[in-house]
């Protein structure tokens, strides 16, 4: 199936359900201080500011090619304990991620239809089934609270700090361009809108890693195929030689021969629900197999 970059465009209606709660959130930790607007307060005299905060060719604030908060902790140095910990909060979010964009895709064609056609209803109920499977990303709060709390007090004092500095710039510029109806923004609707803009960048990567290592095409094909130890191990291998080989841009002979292989890794009742999902992944109905039917047998 084409994956297209306005199939990660459209997931950006979520957002405001996502971002909305955390106006209401308490100060996160290290940011008591309004004084640290101005920028931190930690660095020598004659030290180099820490910002994030770059333009464009037009000279406008533009959003990291990260996200905002993976940009500022870049120019913390923090130790492996602190590092460790940070991971965790980052591997934790890319999981709720991986997981959304894995299991939607039926999905996201079928917001593609209803947004052409005009179905308003069908893509209010698609945002609203989105919002509720991404939570995950802020029930511990927002991304920005999460890596604070992981940070020694002074760190996460200059990491909130950048930050501050960052969305004031870029909300003092974003009120002067009106939105898409013409109308003036508010300083909240210019932010929500960046971080939707940062959450479908995430979204994107996210299905681009899928799409270049193999594993989308794979969690596709093998859905509904439970496997036994030894043939897990066989797809693993199949998926390294499949990325080593098709690097970041998988050709559609690369990816039939990926079809290829993965059945000499199954059972015929297995290869029967394969061949169900590539039919069902091409538009077609075919009546797929058990799920009892599509369970390798015991390993003798």
């Amino acid at each position: 199936m084409p994956v297209s970059r306005s199939h990660a465009a459209v997931l950006l209606g979520v957002v405001g359900g996502l971002i909305l709660p955390a106006f209401g959130q308490s100060t996160p930790p290290g940011a008591e201080n309004p004084g640290l607007l101005a920028g931190p307060s930690l660095e020598p005299a004659k030290a180099k500011p820490r910002t994030i905060v770059e333009r464009d060719f037009d000279g406008r604030v533009k959003i990291p090619d990260t996200t905002p908060e993976q940009a500022a902790l870049a120019l913390l140095e923090i130790d492996e304990a602190t590092r460790a910990k940070v991971d965790r909060v980052l591997t934790r979010r890319l999981a709720i991620l991986t997981e959304f964009v894995g299991e939607n895709l039926f999905l996201l064609q079928q917001l593609d239809t209803a947004d052409k056609a005009g179905d308003k209803m069908g893509t209010l109920l698609f945002i609203y089934k989105a919002a509720h499977e991404l939570r995950g990303l802020t029930e511990n709060g927002t991304l920005q609270h999460q890596i604070a709390q992981t940070l020694p007090r002074d760190q996460a004092r200059a990491f909130n700090a950048i930050l501050a500095e960052f969305w004031k710039a870029y909300a003092d510029e974003g009120v002067k361009f009106p939105n898409k109806e013409g109308k003036p923004r508010g300083r909240v609707e210019v932010v929500i809108e960046a971080k939707a803009q940062s959450l479908g960048k995430e979204i994107e990567r996210t299905l681009q890693s899928m799409v270049s290592s193999g594993d989308l095409i794979a969690s596709l094909l093998l859905k509904d195929i439970t496997l036994r130890p030894d043939q897990r191990a066989r797809v693993a291998d199949i998926l390294e030689i499949y990325t080593r080989q098709a690097k970041d841009a998988p050709t559609e002979k690369q990816n039939q021969q990926l079809f290829a292989t993965l059945l000499t890794a199954l059972d015929k009742a297995q290869q029967k629900q394969m061949i169900a999902n590539l039919k069902a992944l091409m538009g077609e109905s075919p009546k797929p197999a058990t799920p009892d039917k599509a369970k390798a047998p015991a390993a003798k």
